[in-house]
């Protein structure tokens, strides 16, 4: 009579591992040899990565600063004020604060302001 662990078909799973280790070992030297073979993979694999690393980490910033706008200021109520001088404050951006339209846009043909930002009619008003 055959024992259960000696049935065909049936390999303990010291067995199978080393089955398992003998593939990923033979995989690995197939994909070694490939590399080795064609420089253009390692540039693909391994330069390429580090040069968008280095783009990023150092090359690249995300953060706008002294972003130049203009602000008309139409009514100097204490909340008109008091969000003048948040830009003011900001690192962000450089206002330059008028107190009428064409000032405004007069700063804009020129190019020396991104973006206008005119409001607070009448802000302290209540109706």
């Amino acid at each position: 009579m055959i024992a259960a662990s000696q049935a065909p078909g049936r390999h303990s799973a010291i067995e199978r591992l080393r089955a398992k280790a003998r593939r990923v070992r033979a995989l690995i030297v197939k994909e070694t040899r490939q590399v080795l073979r064609d420089p253009s993979s390692i540039a693909i694999g391994i330069v390429l990565p580090v040069i968008l690393i280095l783009l990023f980490g150092f090359g690249l910033s995300l953060d706008v600063k002294n972003v130049p706008l203009a602000v008309v200021l139409e009514d100097s109520s204490y909340d008109a004020s008091e969000l003048i001088g948040s830009f003011q404050l900001s690192a962000y951006f450089r206002p330059q604060i008028t107190h009428s339209m064409p000032g405004c846009a007069g700063a804009d043909d020129r190019g020396t302001r991104s973006t206008a930002s005119c409001g607070f009619p009448r802000t302290s008003r209540v109706a």
